[in-house]
């Protein structure tokens, strides 16, 4: 039994959509500079770059598990990402003081890692407050709200965070970035709800679990999507410039349209994942990814761009608002490790995207991105399907 039954637009729900609000933005503001900031203010070349996201993935994803391991014993998540966002504060700072590009990624790895916990826990709280306080029916639709406000995020972040970057400049942007890292910090030991601990949660490794396999060919699948939408962040500002000839302050806009538009198919997907399964409309999101791209790829003109962001949108809208939910289905009691997992696919892709970024982005141009894009989007969405296969065998044995 709950101890309460709250609605969506209770107090501590609209206070979990804020910090979710917040914590998105600032990742916002700063993740699409990065690559810029690589280029133009440290002047190191594609692959340079790529290794830039590489080994700051790499240790986003050991620093996530790591604290998955013991997060879900801990009886307030609150002081996890208080942690995780100081580090990202200081991070931030240092961005804008370093002037070499040994300094810059030692700061990625030691301090900016060490901020992307604050995702899994924001997720987690966020179930853990939906198998708490909601109706059953509405828990999916919470957690999918959560990830619009995200997106929502990403609707002002990138424009913004591109007028600041060049507006302020470099060292400003990144220090007044760092203040709100701060900010949100302390918000989130103030104002989100400290969730009672109802009982323990089993202690059993998820991937020895039953439906193992489906979670290891899900963590594939995610990951590979993930690693395509990387790709596309992080190459688009300079795929405008050195393809389309365009300013890169227009890489902003396009990302802020998608993001306008992922927030009602978020809700949409929530809502329908309330009355189905999750897999399914999962895979919808697959098939507008691997269109999208390969759109993209045959695009010559900055508008046909705008026009695509609704399938890029519904990519989004559909795989990263239920993707959290289905880990978390698959892994029952364990928030924080499901969550951690989720994200650490996110991680992954950042991995394999950046690596995109560098061999293609060196060998060929940032156009040729797009086309290796919906191949790989297209081997996503075949796995889906495995998936389904698999679940229904392990379901027989």
């Amino acid at each position: 039994m709950k101890p309460s039954s709250l609605s969506l637009l209770s107090p501590p729900a609209l206070l979990i959509y804020l910090l979710s609000l917040c914590i998105g933005t600032l990742y916002a503001l700063v993740v699409p500079t990065l690559s810029v900031y690589l280029a133009d203010h440290l002047q190191v070349r594609p692959m340079l770059i790529g290794a830039f996201f590489v080994c700051m993935a790499l240790t986003g994803v050991v620093y996530s598990q790591s604290v998955a391991l013991w997060s879900d014993k801990l009886l307030d998540r609150r002081k996890l990402i208080f942690v995780a966002m100081i580090c990202g504060g200081l991070a931030c700072i240092g961005f804008g003081l370093v002037t070499s590009y040994a300094l810059a990624i030692l700061i990625a790895v030691t301090l900016f890692s060490l901020s992307f916990p604050s995702a899994s826990q924001i997720l987690a709280l966020s179930r853990e407050f939906a198998d708490q306080q909601l109706p059953l029916k509405q828990g999916r639709l919470f957690n999918s709200i959560v990830r619009s406000t995200i997106a929502l995020a990403w609707v002002a972040g990138p424009p913004l965070g591109f007028l600041s970057f060049y507006h302020f400049g470099i060292h400003l942007h990144y220090q007044l970035m760092g203040l709100c890292y701060f900010v949100v910090a302390v918000l989130a030991v103030l104002f989100l709800p400290k969730l009672v601990v109802l009982e323990q949660a089993p202690q059993t490794p998820p991937v020895l679990g039953r439906g193992r396999w489906a979670i290891v060919v899900g963590v594939v699948a995610f990951s590979l999507l993930y690693a395509t939408n990387q790709g596309y962040v992080r190459s688009l500002p300079l795929y405008l410039d050195q393809y389309l000839q365009v300013e890169t302050v227009y890489a902003g806009y396009l990302l802020g349209l998608a993001a306008a538009i992922e927030i009602p198919l978020m809700i949409i997907a929530g809502w329908l994942a309330g009355r189905g399964e999750l897999l399914p409309l999962i895979r919808v999101g697959a098939i507008a990814a691997v269109v999208f791209y390969f759109g993209i790829w045959l695009a010559d003109d900055l508008w046909q761009l705008f026009v695509l962001q609704f399938l890029n949108s519904t990519f989004i809208g559909f795989v990263s608002g239920l993707g959290a939910s289905w880990f978390q289905d698959k892994i029952p009691g364990r928030a924080g490790s499901a969550s951690a997992l989720y994200i650490s696919t996110s991680s992954a892709g950042t991995v394999l995207g950046s690596i995109f970024i560098a061999v293609v982005g060196e060998l060929y141009d940032y156009r040729q991105i797009y086309l290796l894009n919906a191949f790989v989007a297209a081997i996503a969405l075949v796995l889906l399907y495995v998936i389904s296969k698999i679940e229904k065998r392990e379901a027989t044995d």
